[in-house]
Formats: structure tokens, sequence, C-alpha cells
């Protein structure tokens, strides 16, 4: 009969006074996430992981729940009359970035709350300082100790943290900038380079269309930003959350092109700045006080007749505040910039995003059309995928056009609401140069290329412990695979979406099975793939299809089961889950050495390219041109 429970998350203290307690035999040890899970592991500590607590309808209610909240909170009449602002409900602005937040807390509650219901008998628990005001709520009874964490680093939400990746030769090297300071650094950016930039190169030609041109990649996007530059139009260049000049390449695109970067800080005047900041003082007396209405929003943030609003409390109301703030700016920056230019289009790939929603509300206020384009692809033969949209973004948010890479994602966008005269089949313009570059007689270096599909989360489950363990599980075999294979150069490309895992989990383990292997980030992956004489993923991964337009053999390990049994909508790749790793092995041996195997993948490849990917190596030239007609 237990009755002290030890529950942790993230990283503990270790003492000698906890190591005793940890000791004892008739103490439960739970771990609620991977973190905490390591670490007891690495001290030969026993524990239990939280998902024993959990069975598949409780994974489902916490996905149901979490949708529901993320995404009807703020329509509650009360919420909806003081965050409505200019016809924008800002708490609809949060949903993306709320959404893991919410998965996160109410996976941690209900885990609490049917831990109590199983173990009956506690008279005492010791918990992680993070989950202390979830624990009073639930285990009310029974006496409460708090355990000593390390002193490390919190991010609560996706984007509290910026993290900016390059490569110093071989190594990976990221700088992570909290929200503020990333910030900061950008009005810095914004005041002294951007001018004298257009002092020096800017000249906006007079009486032609203007095209706005929100966070390109300059470097990757440079055949289709040059097919623009080729029709007599100007390109204003909008870079909110990465700057449109960031290195030589990127320089030499928008300076050869005759491009515009332009800033909201160069519109505003003092009174705008005036305006934004009794706007936003206004919104915090608001804000204030109708958080303070603790019955309301317990109601709303609850699950299995407990709220968790006691715990979220203080953190929701900051990130409101913050992003809030945030929003205002957006809001009278995009106002005067889109006057002051009046661009006949705005084109962008991320809709579901604060800013690209604030702009595009204040674009259709102004009658400026819109086209958001296709950013990658997406999950889209995942069971409810289409439900996640307002997370997501595969498609639009708002009634606008959308220029998808083929008839697979045209189709998926039609039989989920858009109507077929607003879809563009232009193919993808970012993989132009993979095309035009790509000489197939051309003799590889032989170079066994590793791309890695970073650990995210989409539903409850996937906050499993077991699931970041058979992750974990998978790239070990792969550097297992590797370490065997000699006379071989080997790189693993990690993705730059998680630095955090990149350089806590991933890369030590790398570096601990085959240090031999060589690790990148940032890399020019029409030089980088061409080198490879196979490549291998972890995960479903649009450097599969990347890998199918170099025709590379491509073989991939899933983590996860639900990516084995769904269509591919990646690219070809033969799929092997991680249970399977003999016959991964072998077949990797195969492609390395059977002309046969390695043929009849590369034709596999190229198949899945002509159903999937529209106007290879045009695409560029032939969305411009669809963009200019729409203008006449």
């Amino acid at each position: 009969m237990v009755e002290t429970a030890i529950l942790l998350k993230d990283n503990f203290k270790v003492t000698e006074q906890t190591l005793k307690t940890f000791n004892n035999k008739d103490n439960l040890i739970v771990s609620l996430d991977y973190e905490s899970h390591k670490q007891l592991e690495d001290l030969k500590i026993k524990h239990v992981n939280f998902e024993n607590y959990l069975n598949e309808k409780d994974f489902k209610i916490i996905d149901d729940v979490t949708f529901k909240i993320n995404t009807s909170w703020y329509k509650n009449k009360k919420i909806q009359d003081i965050l409505t602002f200019d016809k924008i409900n800002f708490g609809w602005l949060l949903e993306q970035e709320l959404f893991l937040f919410l998965l996160a807390t109410i996976t941690d509650f209900t885990s609490l709350i049917k831990i109590r219901n199983e173990e009956k008998n506690l008279k005492k628990i010791i918990v992680s300082s993070v989950l202390l005001d979830m624990a009073k709520t639930i285990f009310s009874d029974t006496k409460i100790d708090i355990l000593e964490d390390k002193n490390q680093e919190t991010q609560n939400f996706t984007f509290d943290i910026y993290a900016i990746k390059y490569n110093i030769g071989p190594f990976p090297l990221t700088i992570r900038i909290p929200r503020k300071y990333f910030f900061i650094v950008q009005k810095i950016y914004e005041k002294s380079f951007i001018p004298i930039y257009q002092k020096i190169f800017s000249n906006p030609k007079k009486n032609i269309p203007s095209l706005l041109l929100l966070d390109f990649n300059s470097s990757k996007e440079d055949e289709f930003i040059t097919s623009l530059s080729k029709k007599n139009t100007n390109i204003f260049l909008l870079n909110r959350r990465r700057s449109a000049i960031w290195n030589f390449k990127s320089f030499l695109t928008v300076k050869n092109t005759h491009s515009i970067p332009i800033t909201y800080e160069q519109f505003l005047n003092s009174n705008d700045k005036t305006e934004i900041r009794i706007l936003i003082d206004n919104m915090e007396n608001k804000l204030n006080s109708l958080l303070s209405d603790d019955v309301l929003f317990s109601e709303i943030f609850s699950i299995f007749n407990y709220s968790f609003w006691p715990h979220i409390k203080n953190y929701f109301k900051n990130f409101c505040l913050d992003r809030f703030s945030e929003a205002f700016n957006e809001m009278v920056g995009s106002r005067k910039l889109l006057s002051s230019i009046n661009p006949s289009i705005i084109l962008h790939f991320f809709g579901v995003a604060l800013q690209e929603k604030i702009i595009i509300h204040e674009a259709k206020k102004q009658n400026i059309s819109s086209i958001m384009i296709q950013h990658g692809a997406p999950f889209i033969f995942f069971p409810e995928w289409a439900k996640l949209n307002p997370m997501s973004g595969t498609l639009p948010v708002y009634d606008e056009k959308m220029a998808v890479w083929g008839n697979m994602m045209k189709e998926y966008a039609s039989m989920n609401g858009m109507n077929e005269d607003d879809i563009i089949v232009s193919g993808s313009t970012r993989h132009d140069p993979y095309f035009k570059n790509n000489n197939h007689d051309n003799v590889n270096d032989g170079i066994i290329l590793v791309a890695l599909l970073p650990y995210f989360f989409k539903s409850a489950k996937d906050q499993s412990i077991n699931s970041f363990k058979k992750y974990e599980e998978s790239l070990k075999i792969i550097c297992n695979v590797l370490k065997k294979i000699k006379d071989r150069k080997k790189i693993i490309k990690l993705h730059p979406g998680d630095m955090k895992m990149n350089s806590i989990t991933i890369e030590p383990i790398i570096r601990s099975i085959d240090p031999s292997i060589q690790i990148v980030v940032e890399a020019d992956l029409t030089k980088l793939i061409p080198s490879a004489d196979v490549v291998i993923t972890l995960g479903l991964t649009t450097f599969i299809l990347d890998s199918n337009t170099f025709h590379k053999p491509t073989v991939t390990l899933v983590y996860d089961h639900e990516e084995f049994v769904s269509k591919l909508s990646h690219g070809y790749t033969k799929l092997f889950e991680n249970h399977d790793h003999e016959k991964f092995e072998e077949y990797i041996h195969n492609l390395l050495n059977d002309e046969t195997i390695r043929n009849e993948n590369i034709k596999n490849g190229i198949d899945f390219l002509s159903s999937y990917l529209s106007n290879h190596g045009t695409a560029s030239e032939i969305f411009s041109n669809k963009i200019m007609d729409s203008l006449h």
C-alpha cells in the first residue's frame, strides 16, 4: 500500500536527501515527462511513467478537450466583448501558439487526476515545483512537499525563444534568444541597417504594381523573387521573424532583384506610437479585470470536474499581455504600411501566425488580395489532420487564394472546403533550383546522408515517454547502422525546429555512438543532397521529396506507427518501423550495393514526383506569370 508518491517533471536537483527519498522502496515515483524519466533512468532509480495511468479513452478525451478549449474559450460572450478590437477577437490570434501549451498542461493535469484515483491511500506527495499548483487542486487533502528543481531555462510557449542556427565548419551552432530580446535586436536592425540599405539600393518605381512578400527566405526563394523582378513590379519584403538579409546570398538576391526590405517602424510616427501605447494600456486594464473572474475561467479551463485555471492563470495572463501588445503594434504598423505602399497582392506562407492573421485582416479592409503559398509537405493523410488546421495552417484561415505544389494538395484543399477557383496549382518554387541543378550523370561523393524529423506533438499520446523512447531508439538504430559502414563519409542533418532537444538529446546520442558522423543544421541542399549516395530519414519529412528530386535512393525509419500506415504525402521512401531494424539495415546495404534495388527505389521517387509536384523547374516562372495575369 503506497502512502507517499513522488511526482516529477523537468530536471530535478540531485542531493543526498533526494537520493535517500528516491531509494525508499515504499515510495512511488512517477515521471511526467521525458527529461525526468531520463534523469531517473541514468540514476538507476525505479519509477513508472505517467502513461501507465492513462488509457486510450483518456488520451482521446485530452485531445478533444484541448482542441475545444483552444478554439472556443475566447467565444464566451463576456470574453468576446472585451477581447474584440477592430472586428478581430484577439483570443483567436493565439490559437496556434496556445495549443501546445494547453495540450501539455491538460495531459499533466489529467495524469495527476488519474494517479489520485488509482492510488487511493496517499498521505503525502512530493512534487516538482512546476506541478505544485496542480497538486494543490487535485490532492487538496494530502500533505504536499516540493522537490527542488535545477535552475534551467523555461519555455512555456512555442515562440518564447527564438533560435538562430548556423554551422561553424563541421560544428552546429545555435543561439537561443528570449522573445523580448529578439524584438529589441530586431528593432535595432530595422532602425539602422534597413534605412541605410534602402538609401543605397532601393528605388521603387511609380505607376507600376507592387507586391508584398511576407517572411520570405530570400536565399531559398531566390528563383521566384528573381522571376517576379522581371515582371515590371515593385517587390517589397516584410520579414517579421527572420530578416530579409541575413547572409551574403540573401543580400545578393535582394540587391540583384531590386527588392525593397521594409519595416513597420519606418512608417510609424510619434502619434502612431502614442496610439499603440494607449491601446495596450486600455487592453491591459480590461484584461486584468477580465482575468480576475476566477469563476468564469475556472469553468472554461477544466477537465474531469477539476479546474487547472489556478495553475495557468499567471502564465496565461502574461502570455496574453505580451502577445496582445505585439498585436497592437502589428495592427497599427500594418495599417500604415499597407496604406503607404498600396500593394496589389500579398504573398505569404503561414496564415495561422499572429502576424499574418493581422496583416491579412488589414489587407481585406483595404481591398488588397492575398495568396497563401504551400510551405511544406503536410501530413494530409493523418487522421483528423484537417481538424488541426487552426494550428497547423495547412490551408488558409481567411477567404483567400492558395498556391499548391500539385494535384494531390489541390484535391486535399478542395475536399476540405476550398473553392477550386481559389486554388492555384503553381508547383514548388523553392524546388526549382533542385531541378535546374540536377545533373543525374554527376558522380556523387558516396556520402550517406541522414535527415531527422523533429519530435513534435500533434496529440496527447505524442507526449508519452514511450513515444519519446521510440524516437530515441530509432535514432540509435540509424547511428549504429552507420557505425558499421566503413570508408564512407556520414552526415546527419538536424531539423532546426527544436534546437533544445537537438543539443540536449540528439547530438549526444550521435556523438556517443559514432563520433565520425558530421552534424549539420543549416546547409545548401542543392549541394548537400547531390553529394549523397543514399538518403536516410528518421520520420516523414519534406526532405524525402527533396531527395526524390535529386533521384536519390531513400529509406525511412519511423517511430510512430501512424506514419507507417498513412499514405505517403512527403515523397517516396521505403518505410520501416523501428522493430524491423534488421530489415532496415539490410535494405540500406542493398541500396549501397544492388543496382536493381537502387534503381527501383529511384524510379518510385520519380513516379511520386510526377503525381505530387507540378511544373518541375518552372514553378517560379509559371506562378509569377499567374500573379501578374491576376492584376489585369
